[in-house]
């Protein structure tokens, strides 16, 4: 939803002549706005980049700080960044067109297979039970219910699925530095 509203929006803002998010943002609402939303942004891509940083840094070390942690913190850090200065952020938008068929079609071959493989097996089923979780997409019974309870009411969850529709419209996209400057290159 998060990349339709942005490319809806940004497919706009193209179309009345602006070459970035923070053009539009300073023609429109003033200097002092820009200067904010710049900030907004920053510290945003900021966090993005820490995280992913952490992220990874667990991969290779099992204790936060450490010398291990810190190097791996640094190089995965610095590998996407020499790629960015190396071919600019318009070369990674092909990468990540070929990383998401790559995704694509993996998801698909191990969907079939484990619906090939798990097709009448009753172990997860009973699993699925056991565990108060029923093996249909519409009936949900969780732990401690001894009902089941229809997913798309909002006893059943729905209102998760509306904030995170709201969410994906309203509030990430426009604050995604990554998504947005995408967009405006493609």
């Amino acid at each position: 939803i998060s990349f339709a509203s942005v490319a809806s929006v940004v497919y706009k803002l193209r179309m009345k002549g602006y070459n970035s998010l923070p053009q539009a943002v300073l023609d429109r609402y003033g200097g002092v706005s820009m200067v904010f939303f710049v900030l907004a942004l920053v510290y945003r891509l900021e966090n993005e980049i820490w995280s992913n940083a952490m992220v990874v840094s667990s991969f290779f070390s099992s204790e936060s700080h450490t010398a291990d942690w810190w190097w791996s913190a640094i190089i995965s850090t610095l590998i996407p960044l020499v790629y960015v200065l190396m071919g600019g952020l318009k070369s990674s938008l092909y990468s990540d067109v070929l990383q998401a068929i790559t995704f694509i079609l993996g998801l698909i071959i191990v969907l079939c297979i484990i619906a090939v493989k798990h097709n009448d097996n009753d172990t997860l089923k009973a699993y699925l039970e056991d565990n108060h979780t029923s093996s249909s997409f519409f009936v949900y019974n969780p732990n401690g219910s001894s009902a089941d309870t229809n997913p798309l009411t909002l006893k059943g969850g729905m209102d998760l699925l509306i904030t995170g529709a709201i969410q994906g419209l309203m509030s990430y996209p426009f604050f995604d530095p990554v998504l947005t400057d995408r967009t405006f290159l493609a």
